[in-house]
């Protein structure tokens, strides 16, 4: 969180102090990785409600953030993209979903044929993560 706190007082606190508290829990935890990859989720999770917008929920979100709010990439790109879309296919694809990944990650994908005749077809979607320095534009 301290991240998302430096992040959020460079761009809006630079004349006077920030007066915020903000706390998030993620508690699930599927494997042995764990890391700081739901960090782009936790900024637009704040960053949503600050704004009083919503988010889409039928995008997954992965990436790390740094104190710039730059996405930087992560681990297990393939993996994290492979398990939403099994999720969703065993919901129903409608053509809106998606995974927001970054954009560093996108020359280390590596996806199973059927997740790419998805995407292909229109049914699912991979959307690079752009939004370095452009964070607060939400």
């Amino acid at each position: 969180m301290l991240i998302l706190s430096g992040f959020l007082a460079g761009r809006y606190a630079l004349d006077a102090p920030m007066s915020l508290f903000a706390s998030l829990v993620f508690e699930q935890s599927y494997g042995g990785v764990e890391g700081d990859s739901a960090s782009s989720a936790e900024l637009y999770a704040l960053m949503s409600a600050l704004a009083d917008a919503p988010l889409r929920q039928d995008l997954a979100v992965t990436g790390s953030v740094n104190q710039l709010g730059d996405v930087q990439a992560i681990g297990g790109v393939n993996e994290k993209i492979e398990g939403f879309f099994d999720v969703s296919s065993a919901r129903g694809l409608t053509g809106s979903q998606g995974v927001l990944i970054p954009s560093a990650n996108v020359q280390h994908l590596m996806l199973r044929e059927d997740v790419v005749k998805a995407c292909a077809a229109g049914d699912s979607r991979s959307i690079r993560s752009r939004v370095s320095r452009r964070a607060s534009h939400f």
